[in-house]
């Protein structure tokens, strides 16, 4: 009700607006998001990565591919190792998400760059059967731990920097990274950042739009100390409503 009156506000319509100090937010939603800079580094020493203890010949193929998919489409962890090759049609650059949380499943189009990526890596996986994009050992699936221990390593050799709590962010926080880089980018195309909502919360699987909500503050937030916005000019990209 209080943005329904704001926007009345901004009509010309008088209308009274609650209070804001009285609107119950959510303040502990602070993933974190890394910088491209910070992507690229990990990407560096993923690509560097060779053949594990059992020298299984997909383990260098394996790594790199799962974070430029995590990172290039949002995805969760579970929805990327669940994949298989049926899922993922490569001529037209679409995944289908099968049963993804809340059982909702969605079809995501790739980049350009990304689908011509994962074709290479399709190229030269060994798969003997596997039916899953990112096949492991004896026809299973890759587990999300044994990617999450992966990532975390990977951090420390790029030179990620710990947080306060002594741990290097999630992996799942690729996911973040990617919508709010994904709302940067809209809103540089001359996009309204709420206009832009409800593609990136289709598109992130999200069950309903106050989910991708809460990315509009982290948008805001990354303008400032990322592109190095003033708050002035911030607030006229990102008003209230």
């Amino acid at each position: 009700m209080r943005q329904f009156a704001l926007f009345l506000d901004l009509r010309g319509i008088p209308a009274y607006v609650y209070p804001k100090e009285l609107v119950k937010t959510t303040e502990d939603f602070v993933p974190y998001i890394f910088t491209k800079d910070e992507i690229n580094r990990i990407l560096r020493e993923a690509d560097a990565i060779g053949p594990n203890k059992n020298k299984f010949v997909n383990t260098p193929y394996i790594y790199p591919a799962v974070i430029r998919m995590l990172y290039g489409c949002g995805l969760r962890v579970s929805e990327a190792l669940a994949l298989k090759c049926e899922h993922v049609n490569l001529d037209n650059g679409v995944l289908v998400i099968m049963n993804g949380k809340n059982n909702v499943s969605r079809l995501v189009p790739v980049s350009e760059s990304l689908r011509q990526y994962l074709s290479m890596f399709d190229s030269k996986v060994q798969r003997a059967g596997n039916p899953f994009f990112f096949p492991a050992l004896r026809h299973e699936r890759y587990s999300s731990t044994t990617i999450l221990n992966q990532f975390r390593r990977l951090e420390e050799k790029a030179g990620i920097s710990q947080l306060s709590s002594g741990k290097y962010p999630r992996i799942h926080d690729l996911r973040h990274t990617f919508s709010v880089h994904a709302l940067e980018q809209m809103i540089r195309k001359g996009m309204d950042p709420y206009c832009s909502l409800p593609i990136l919360s289709t598109y992130l699987g999200h069950k309903g739009i106050e989910s991708t909500e809460k990315y509009l503050r982290l948008t805001k937030q990354y303008f400032i100390d990322i592109l190095q916005f003033s708050h002035q000019d911030a607030e006229k990209i990102f008003p209230e409503v």
